[in-house]
This record gives structure tokens, sequence and C-alpha cells, in this order.
């Protein structure tokens, strides 16, 4: 019974939280890194750090702003379920599903909230913020990221590219692929990609606007250029030779400008998500009547 107990506390407050957390971790071009590991221990393993942060985190929060968190009687109560001598009827004093319904569903929920909002508030706050450039322990796996969009000139080895301080545009690439007759050579404006699904490391496939391609010549060895027809041409990079990228700039003061509006609307994104846990939860600091009597009312009404 012990085991079981442990594997259950072991699994719902450090494993499952801690996958939460490195999924929502992993956002948008990222996200094909979550899971790459494709081993049941490992993924275990990569879970226990954030999990453990996690539930550390959570119950600092929950205790000081929230319901007070006894560590004595939760010592005891895993001591009480763990018994063989437990009977629920006999049980004295709180029964056990009222326990259950007042502190232990809260405090789960408050630790899985708190999973979800720092998962998706820390891996925004690392990119955003280019911690990732200079610190290469927390970059991502996506090196296309980093040289498709431009943010190769915060990486410390990128530095001498130079122009850091004018507005990236637009990336143009060449593209050299193999294939059953000849390699082919493709150019245009880089608006997406995709990843291999066995190896963010590896592109699958780049999509170009206004793309062109390299045909030789009869009867010389030079080679012309022809548009080809379309909005979008999406390049297959499985037999990728080799990629040449050309970088466009515009102006710094057109730069400085468009980054206002989006600064300033992923501060508020964030604040509400931070304030999110206070709807569901009685701040213990907060005495508005108003806010009092909003928590006399059924969670899913508070929801809506």
């Amino acid at each position: 019974m012990d085991f079981t107990w442990g594997f259950i506390v072991f699994f719902g407050l450090l494993v499952i939280p801690g996958i939460i957390f490195r999924k929502l971790y992993f956002f948008s071009e990222f996200s094909r890194q979550y899971g790459q590991e494709n081993q049941v221990i490992k993924t275990i393993f990569l879970a226990l750090i954030p999990g453990s942060v996690n539930a550390i985190t959570g119950y600092f929060l929950f205790d000081y702003f929230f319901i007070d968190v006894d560590l004595g009687a939760v010592i005891d109560a895993y001591k009480d379920f763990s018994s063989d001598e437990m009977r629920y009827q006999s049980t004295e004093g709180t029964s056990l599903e009222l326990m259950f319904k007042s502190k232990v569903l809260p405090f789960l929920g408050f630790i899985y909230s708190t999973a979800i909002i720092l998962g998706v508030l820390s891996g925004r706050c690392v990119r955003y913020s280019n911690i990732d450039a200079k610190l290469k322990l927390l970059r991502f796996q996506n090196k296309w990221f980093y040289m498709f969009s431009g943010h190769h000139r915060k990486l410390p080895k990128f530095k001498s590219e130079g122009a850091t301080d004018r507005r990236f545009l637009f990336t143009l690439a060449d593209i050299l692929v193999d294939t059953n007759s000849e390699p082919k050579l493709y150019s245009g404006i880089v608006l997406d990609y995709e990843l291999q699904s066995k190896n963010c490391d590896e592109l699958s496939k780049v999509i170009l606007k206004n793309a062109s391609r390299y045909s030789r010549n009869s009867g010389d060895t030079s080679r012309s250029v022809k548009s080809i027809p379309g909005n979008f041409l999406v390049v297959d990079c499985h037999n990728l030779i080799n990629i040449n990228l050309t970088y466009v700039y515009g102006e710094s003061t057109a730069f400085l400008k468009s980054r206002g509006p989006k600064l300033i609307t992923g501060t508020v994104l964030m604040l509400q998500l931070i304030l999110i846990p206070t709807v569901f939860f009685q701040v213990k600091f907060i005495n508005w009547p108003f806010y009092t009597e909003f928590f006399e009312h059924h969670f899913i009404t508070r929801f809506m």
C-alpha cells in the first residue's frame, strides 16, 4: 500500500505537472522539441525538474495567498491512507470527503494551474527576452527559427553579422535539393517552414514566396532564372544539399515603432494569465465585499 500511494503522489504532484509544464514551454516553432526523447523513463526524468519547481512554487503561493497548508496534517493524512487499518467509516474528525473537497482538490487544482501558467509564461519570457540567445543552456534546439527569423544576430557566434539595431524584414533563400535527374536550385522569400517529425534539427519543407528556379540552358553550362507561377512554392528538403540565406533589413525607426504595440499586448495577456487563479481561489488579503460575495457562487458560475 505504501508503494501505491507513494506512486500516486509522485505522479500526481511532480511528474504530470512537469509534463504539462514542458509541453507548454515548447510553443509554436519549438513544439516539436517536446517529446523528442521518445522514452518513458527519460520523459519522466526530464519532467521531474520543472515538476519539482512547480510543486515548491505552488505550495508557497497557495499557502501565502490563498489557504494555509499544514504540512504536519498532510503527512499524518498520508500515513493514515497508507495504513492497512485505515477505514473511511471509522475515521474521526473531518470526513474524508469533506477534506478532499475543501483542501486536497483545491490544492491539486492550484498545482496544475501553476504548471499551466508557468509553462506558458516561462517559454515565452525566455524567447521574448532573448535570454535563450545569450545562454546556450536555455536555447531551443530549433536552429532554423533563429536563422530564418533574423534572431541569429543575437547569438554570440553571429554578432559580427551586424545590423542589430535595424528592423529585420525578411529572408531570401537559395535552396539546392537533389533529385533523381540532377540537383535543382530554388530561390524566394521564406514565409514558413516545417521540421522533420523525428528530428527537430532537420528541415522537412520550406515555403517560398515569389519563387523562381534556375534551369540549365541547352547547349551550354550556363543557367537562367525562371519565375514559378503561383502564390507559394513548397520545397521538399528531405534531399537538401545546401541552403544560402540573404537577410533584408529596414530602418531602425520603423523597427522601434513596431515593437511598442506588441510589447503592450504581450504584457497585458501575461498579466491576465497570472490573475486567472484569483477567480477560482480566494486571496486571503482581499476583503472587498463584492470579491467575497463572488466566491459564494459555484465555481462554474465564477468561471462563466
